[in-house]
């Protein structure tokens, strides 16, 4: 069982922290900013820390350079899985963000359904297909949405309005993953709530300025969107939204920063048409990304969110 450090400032200013980014994913860009905002922002907190980007020669990037605790600001597989996180166990280095179990729970998409469902979080209406299998009737109909089950940043994801477009969705799904997601699509707000510590931070709705949907290039190449903080909901659906962020983060056991993604419909009620879609176990830090938005509506500078994620690093005592 793991005990959890109370790193305090002056103690970790006498570590040697490594920022952790790039890797090995497709979502390699997105790390890179990611991870160069974080090292700027935990510099300029005064505290002795390195980029390292990481590849099949981290430990011995770690062991050479003889790194206290890992910052990550990796995203996707090998890094955001819960791979990178158990090398670190193995190596002691206590490390920020969730453990090896709640990153691989998060990062796959039907065991976190699996769980949500099971912690009575109401989920989407879904089937899984493995690769090879074939496709069954749809038991919801048109449109639908096809993603790949362990993919973050939208790669992959296509939606289907019509039956005869499927089979290309289909196709483009499984060249990110081996299991894919066809899942009824739900037209309402998309909504998002990071959760720091275990408690939400705000909410706020994403509205697309050209894409379909929230996409690769509406997430990061487009400059056209608006991100409204706090979402444009009522109150008590405003509420419920916070709420369902810090159980969703609860059931997959998160640490430090998290990001819960879900759909309002447009008639939504506390008790009726709100989706908890995924929980982003390490959600980006980029000048574009929206936890460091809802951050700074909770109070917190780029910088100060950069620090709490550190100093809520894992602590990896001796456990005999």
């Amino acid at each position: 069982m793991r005990d959890k450090m109370v790193f305090t400032k002056d103690s970790m200013k006498q570590k040697k922290v490594a920022v952790l980014y790039g890797g090995m994913s497709s979502e390699r860009p997105v790390s890179l900013n990611s991870g160069e905002a974080c090292f700027n922002a935990l510099k300029e907190k005064g505290y002795n820390v390195e980029l390292i980007d990481v590849g099949p020669d981290l430990a011995a990037q770690l062991a050479a350079k003889k790194i206290d605790v890992a910052f990550l600001a990796l995203h996707g597989r090998y890094g955001e899985d819960g791979c990178v996180q158990g090398l670190l166990e193995v190596m002691g280095i206590p490390y920020s963000g969730s453990d090896v179990l709640s990153s691989a729970a998060a990062m796959d998409k039907e065991t976190a359904k699996i769980l949500f469902a099971a912690a009575g979080l109401p989920i989407v209406p879904h089937i899984v297909l493995n690769k090879g299998e074939k496709v069954p009737e749809l038991p919801f109909g048109f449109p639908v949405v096809v993603k790949p089950n362990s993919e973050g940043s939208s790669f992959g994801v296509t939606i289907v309005k019509e039956a005869k477009d499927l089979p290309a969705a289909i196709a483009e799904a499984f060249k990110y993953d081996q299991v894919i997601h066809v899942e009824k699509f739900i037209a309402g707000k998309e909504i998002t709530s990071g959760v720091l510590n275990g408690k939400a931070l705000a909410t706020l709705e994403i509205a697309v300025a050209k894409s379909a949907f929230y996409d690769y290039e509406a997430k990061y190449e487009c400059h056209e969107n608006r991100y409204i903080v706090p979402a444009p909901i009522s109150d008590e659906l405003n509420a419920k939204v916070l709420h369902l962020a810090e159980r969703a983060y609860k059931v997959l056991r998160c640490s430090g920063a998290a990001r819960a993604d879900l759909i309002v419909e447009e008639n939504a009620t506390a008790e009726k048409g709100i989706y908890i879609l995924e929980m982003n176990s390490l959600p980006g830090m980029t000048a574009a990304s929206l936890l460091p938005k809802m951050a700074s509506y909770a109070g917190l500078t780029f910088a100060d969110l950069c620090e709490e994620i550190l100093l809520a690093a894992h602590n990896l005592k001796d456990k005999g």
